[in-house]
């Protein structure tokens, strides 16, 4: 055991170095990606150091963070994937789904008094392994369908899911360890889990993709200065980035939300700003409210011709916020209002 107290003193270091960093990240570029990111990697610090107080220091001080941090890694990383994710943004009405069993949990494990030993133990860990354990098939499952649609970059995320996952898996193992008093699988089980926080812990440390949300942002702000001077990518690569992005535009269709942002619009397609905006005005021969714009008008000419809808409501189902803009918008691709191009096709 004395490996493994070294091994997980070193993690806790590291860990703690790490989390340093994403805090100075969030300082710099505050979004719900890195914020989350920071909340799983404190998460997974103070786990570690609930571990080493618990298992191997002479402290005769408990923690007992274990069932919240264990709690905290489903829903964390599930809102983490689904900010990454070209899917779609995380709303507050999906954080405050996600977290309010957490906040219960929570409150059950600050105030509740029940014995170790009793069956509502036993029936509260089971409910924290399963609520955390679906929101990581959740998560995996959304980090999955982006790697199978050629999303290369999420390879690291996906894994690292996985990881977590088994974090998760070998801390119910140990948990049923304790409550059958099967001591063969002690070394087994806290071995495992202080070698999985190890790999986590080194693998953020060598792998930037990891984490993809902040070291996009971070790479973009270091080059943004040399941009004009050299050439970031390969006309192969903008070529296949921009039949990515046209692709997602038909297939997502964000353009129908009248917030969009090309700062929005960057981090569902995980490309940094200012690349994105020089692919649509290289590509697409357009600015950004063009480009956006004629997704928008393509939808309420379709709304035009097989609907019965008013003008007003064609241009909010296409993605505008008023009447006077979509006319105007209208008017300048198509050469005639839109109440004209409808009886135009009657």
């Amino acid at each position: 055991m004395q490996s493994a107290n070294i091994i997980l003193s070193f993690t806790i270091i590291l860990q703690a170095t790490l989390f340093s960093k994403f805090l100075f990240q969030i300082i710099r570029q505050k979004s719900v990606s890195n914020i989350l990111i920071c909340l799983i990697s404190i998460v997974l610090l103070l786990h570690l150091v609930d571990i080493y107080v618990n298992r191997f220091s002479d402290f005769k001080i408990s923690l007992h963070v274990s069932p919240i941090a264990i709690a905290s890694y489903g829903p964390l990383a599930y809102c983490y994937i689904l900010a990454l994710s070209a899917r779609r943004t995380v709303s507050q009405w999906t954080l405050f789904i996600s977290f309010l069993p957490l906040l219960l949990i929570i409150a059950i494990h600050i105030v509740g008094s029940y014995n170790y030993s009793s069956w509502l133990h036993t029936l509260f860990h089971i409910v924290i392994y399963i609520y955390s354990l679906a929101f990581l098939f959740l998560s995996l499952s959304v980090a999955y369908r982006n790697l199978i649609h050629g999303k290369h970059e999420w390879s690291w995320t996906y894994h690292f899911l996985i990881l977590l996952t088994c974090l998760i898996l070998l801390i119910a193992l140990d948990y049923i360890r304790f409550i059958t008093s099967w001591g063969s699988l002690q070394i087994f089980t806290i071995n495992g889990v202080i070698w999985i926080g190890f790999i986590i812990g080194v693998g953020l440390f060598l792998q930037n993709q990891l984490y993809p949300s902040i070291f996009i942002k971070t790479n973009c702000l270091n080059s943004k200065a040399r941009r004009s001077k050299q050439k970031l990518y390969s006309a192969s690569k903008e070529l296949q980035m921009a039949q990515e992005l046209r692709a997602y535009m038909l297939e997502f269709r964000p353009h129908l939300r009248h917030d969009l942002t090309i700062n929005k619009l960057s981090e569902q397609v995980n490309i940094p700003v200012y690349v994105l905006s020089n692919l649509i005005n290289t590509h697409f021969k357009k600015s950004f409210l063009q480009f956006i714009n004629s997704y928008r008008i393509e939808r309420a000419k379709q709304l035009l011709n097989h609907s019965n809808l008013k003008v007003l409501a064609v241009a909010l189902e296409s993605g505008f916020s008023n009447k006077t803009t979509f006319n105007r918008a209208f008017k300048k691709f198509t050469g005639m209002a839109p109440s004209k191009f409808r009886n135009k096709r009657l």
